[in-house]
């Protein structure tokens, strides 16, 4: 199910990245998940999803220990996406898609926040199938 890919230099955080996987079961939607050291040595995962029905084409997460570190949108408001990071930094996931599920855009029937909403439950659910 989740395939190992080359290396995508062309979008790159403030880490390193070692590798990422590529889950292409998904359909309508995908994501990605790399796996980077953070200054401490400690591993945080950085997790694209591609969202549906925003301007938004890209999010990008940074996660560790179950809180989100940041977040970043590619197209869409650049505003939005400040405003947004600055909100969940340090939030747990959990607090975050409760806050941010079933926000809606004008007359769409979702925004950016409520799909990074969903890209933090597709993230949650790989990390249980990765468990198991």
């Amino acid at each position: 199910q989740f395939e190992l890919t080359e290396l995508d230099a062309s979008i790159t955080l403030a880490n390193p990245f070692l590798f990422f996987y590529k889950d292409s079961s998904q359909g309508g939607c995908s994501f990605f998940v790399k796996l980077c050291y953070n200054c401490y040595g400690d591993v945080m995962e950085v997790f694209e999803f591609v969202p549906s029905g925003v301007c938004s084409k890209k999010m990008i997460i940074e996660i560790e220990n179950g809180k989100i570190v940041s977040y970043k949108s590619l197209g869409g408001c650049p505003g939005n996406s400040l405003g947004v990071n600055a909100l969940i930094k340090g939030m747990d996931i959990d607090e975050a898609i409760n806050r941010l599920a079933n926000i809606k855009c004008g007359m769409r029937l979702t925004s950016c926040p409520d799909q990074l909403s969903k890209a933090l439950i597709k993230y949650k659910e790989k990390e249980k199938v990765a468990s198991n």
